[in-house]
């Protein structure tokens, strides 16, 4: 089963921290459903590192290649 998180952190706050914050909170919630551990894709992102930073907080596994996700290989390019 796949399940993916979407939800608001920014929108809706005006930029307020406190409200961001509480937005964080919730989403954080649904941690327990990436027990599996993460894989960051490259690229530039505030929110993806700060996943990063709680897998490992948590001693989830990070992985940074398709290839190095148990049971998951990259498709052969033709």
């Amino acid at each position: 089963m796949l399940v993916l998180i979407a939800g608001s952190y920014r929108s809706g706050t005006g930029d307020d921290p406190s409200l961001m914050a509480a937005n964080l909170a919730r989403l954080e919630e649904a941690w327990p459903l990436f027990r599996a551990g993460v894989l960051r894709l490259p690229g530039e992102s505030t929110g993806a590192d700060r996943d990063v930073v709680i897998a490992r907080e948590r001693g989830l596994p990070v992985c940074t290649r398709l290839e190095d996700v148990p049971r998951i290989a990259a498709p052969a390019l033709a």
